[in-house]
């Protein structure tokens, strides 16, 4: 029983342990954009803020003839390799396309750091609309962004 709490209390320490590697390659900030086909919004500006050693905040906004996005998403990163990541987060989304709608959505994806001031990520972003008529649409939420590091 001992060895069972002792190894517990190992992997919990070896876990958080890796997850604070992370902190030296996090950016503080990124400005960019995010290009996807779901929906109605091709393309948006997208932004990302370091919260905490292995946490941060993005934020989109994306227009469109008939309306805009904005979504906002609290994220977690993990290190894969030395400049690549993967990130999983939740937040909220506001769509006003012919109607307001108001989404929760979720965010898991991975994202390359060259040595230079550049990333670039892939992820997918589901949704469940929580406020507004259900949103209807046969396209996977996938998104590329291309984002510059400050």
């Amino acid at each position: 029983m001992k060895k069972r709490i002792l190894l517990k209390v190992v992997l919990v320490t070896a876990l958080f342990t890796s997850m604070s590697v992370v902190s030296q390659n996090i950016s503080k900030d990124a400005l960019g954009i995010k290009l996807s086909k779901y929906g109605n919004h091709d393309a948006e500006i997208s932004w990302q803020h370091k919260l905490t050693d292995v946490t941060r905040t993005e934020l989109n906004l994306g227009f469109q003839d008939d309306g805009f996005k904005v979504s906002g998403l609290h994220e977690w990163v993990w290190e894969l390799d030395k400049n690549l990541f993967w990130y999983a987060g939740a937040g909220l989304a506001l769509d006003s396309m012919e109607h307001v709608y108001v989404s929760v959505i979720g965010n898991v994806g991975v994202e390359y750091n060259f040595s230079f001031p550049l990333q670039i990520s892939l992820d997918v972003q589901p949704g469940v609309v929580i406020l507004g008529d259900f949103l209807e649409t046969d396209k996977i939420p996938l998104s590329f962004g291309i984002r510059y590091r400050i």
